[in-house]
């Protein structure tokens, strides 16, 4: 990506990107496929996939297939008492695609992390009254502090300048053996407890449950000791602290029949 654009791109316009590159380097690319199953076969040396695209079943025979599904990417969806009788809408995070007419509607949103937080943003901007049910305690690390303190000598302008480019930088990064990251995390998240402490207060004062994680290490080892427990703050925080996004702590304990009124 140009280098003239700014460093943190909304991902509207990663998409408009990708979708630009696919087109300018005719790369063969296929979106809204879907793969059901692939099989390697011995004889023909190659792989039988099966795929769905737009509605229609294709197999394909390529020589390498690379697997590249990420680590979160399927939804782990709660069982709530209740919920089969629920006359309202109900949806995962997975299935919400944002924007839409939530004008004098009121939603509920379950959990306290990355997804929750930017699905309430959306609900609210959108004109939803909207309420977080937060379940335990979650670690908020803020974007611009974050990036600076526990990113900024591998991940910007200035790792640049000192001859840390991006392929250098995630070399860097992997080699660190798991087993020290965590002693070498927390002093980072000690100074950003400090720096921000204004900002932890105010969350804290309208009943927000914070967490550093289990040692003090932060989100990244939080990430990936259990994959969730954190957000990356970009506004919907100060939401919570406003009120504008209402806040509840505690289990679900039955969905009600009838949504609210």
């Amino acid at each position: 990506m140009p280098r003239r654009l700014a460093r943190l791109r909304c991902q509207d316009k990663i998409g408009d990107w990708l979708e630009h590159y696919t087109r300018i380097m005719e790369l063969n690319y296929w979106g809204g496929t879907e793969c059901v199953g692939a099989e390697y076969d011995d004889g023909a040396q190659d792989w039988v996939v099966n795929v769905v695209r737009d509605g229609e079943s294709v197999t394909l025979r390529p020589k390498q297939l690379v697997f590249a599904l990420g680590v979160s990417g399927y939804p782990n969806i709660p069982s709530f008492d209740g919920a089969g009788s629920f006359l309202g809408e109900q949806r995962h995070s997975s299935q919400h695609r944002g924007g839409g007419d939530w004008a004098g509607k009121k939603a509920v949103v379950v959990g306290s992390n990355n997804s929750v937080h930017d699905i309430c943003a959306d609900l609210w901007e959108h004109g939803a009254d909207v309420t977080m049910v937060q379940r335990s305690s979650t670690h908020i690390a803020r974007s611009e502090s974050l990036m600076d303190l526990a990113l900024g000598d591998l991940y910007s302008e200035k790792a640049l300048a000192n001859g840390v480019t991006t392929k250098k930088a995630d070399l860097l990064f992997a080699s660190l053996p798991l087993r020290i990251l965590p002693e070498a995390q927390v002093p980072k998240y000690q100074e950003m407890a400090a720096r921000d402490a204004e900002f932890y207060s105010q969350l804290e004062a309208v009943g927000f449950d914070l967490d550093f994680g289990v040692d003090g290490s932060g989100l990244f080892v939080k990430y990936l000791r259990r994959g969730s427990g954190y957000y990356i703050d970009v506004g919907a925080s100060q939401l919570i602290i406003d009120g504008r996004v209402q806040l509840r702590s505690g289990e679900v304990s039955r969905s009600p029949v009838t949504p609210w009124s």
